[in-house]
């Protein structure tokens, strides 16, 4: 791990003092569910448009996860201790007192969330009409958890919530119908979409909330805050090129990911701006969006009742000046 600071050590000199040759050997980083979810597009942008030696480093390694706090506990542990993960399990470590600063948004909205029911299943032709059914969501104070919780407080339905696991494990449960209604999510309903009868989209019910931010320990942050701000950077570019250019975004995320062009692409577009709301943040922080999150895990019991002071652990010194908050 040592060697990995020292590498790390090496960019923020070179930064710091102009030199022409300033990219280091490459490190890796954390992003929850890489190559899986959506979350994971700008950076696979990206690498394949040399954003990241643009900003100065050499191009990383990307490590996925099962999400929550394995991919806090990935990131802290990390030779380059930066992570993009959800946004729930960075509060949830936060309130642990884990020594880690949120340094940027990435994700403000939850438009990549579906609800769903079997095509011969005609019940729910509105939010009411979950009155009383079997609905899957994936793990107890989880994001499907709070979504579900605030479609259930918005609507005033009672419905009986039932753990069903990730997505592959709740398409079976709705298929072998173990509920009636299930959750999903992009890229992999672009996919299935034939096989199964949209509901809702989770932002009709939350239009705006952080469901991913970048965090980094607080150590290296206080040594290398240049690092920090050249992977913001270079996600940023990932994030322009994606909006600038979706279907070529789309292309290159696919074969990142291994995943079908044509679905992809689709997955892409669906999600691009949901409900007003950019689904790529391109950095800069979203205080607003991470109330909401808080305030969403609060009403599952996820945390305690507390406040966050985000002044003391949200930090804008590794954002790019033009996305720090006037």
């Amino acid at each position: 791990m040592l060697a990995g600071w020292r590498r790390m050590a090496a960019v923020t000199l070179a930064l710091g003092t102009g030199l022409a040759a300033r990219a280091a050997p490459a490190a890796e980083i954390t992003v929850t569910h890489y190559g899986v979810s959506m979350y994971g597009v700008p950076y696979a942008v990206a690498k394949a448009k040399d954003a990241f030696k643009a900003a100065g480093i050499e191009t990383p390694g990307f490590l996925t996860s099962q999400g929550g706090g394995t991919s806090v506990r990935n990131a802290l542990a990390s030779d380059l201790p930066y992570g993009e993960v959800a946004t729930s399990a960075a509060i949830a470590a936060i309130k642990q007192g884990l020594p880690i600063r949120i340094v940027n948004s990435a994700v403000n909205t939850v438009g990549d969330i579906l609800w769903i029911a079997r095509k011969d299943d005609d019940r729910v032709k509105r939010p009411e009409d979950l009155n009383g059914l079997a609905v899957g969501y994936s793990s107890p104070k989880g994001g499907t958890d709070t979504v579900l919780s605030e479609i259930i407080r918005v609507t005033g339905v009672k419905v009986d919530k039932r753990a069903v696991g990730g997505v592959g494990p709740s398409l079976t449960a709705l298929r072998e119908k173990g509920v009636d209604v299930a959750w999903t999510q992009e890229p992999i309903w672009s996919r299935e979409k034939g096989n199964y009868r949209l509901l809702f989209n989770s932002a009709d019910f939350i239009p705006k909330i952080s469901q991913t931010v970048g965090i980094v320990r607080t150590d290296f942050l206080e040594k290398h805050p240049d690092l920090v701000r050249a992977i913001i950077e270079a996600r940023r570019r990932g994030v322009d090129a994606i909006y600038a250019d979706p279907n070529a975004a789309a292309a290159i995320a696919a074969k990142e990911f291994r995943m079908e062009p044509e679905n992809f692409r689709e997955a892409v577009q669906n999600v691009l701006t949901v409900k007003g709301v950019n689904y790529w943040s391109r950095g800069d922080i979203d205080y607003e969006g991470l109330e909401t999150s808080l305030r969403t895990l609060q009403s599952v019991g996820a945390v305690d009742d507390k406040p966050i002071d985000w002044a003391k652990v949200v930090s804008e010194v590794a954002l790019p000046d033009d996305l720090k908050r006037k």
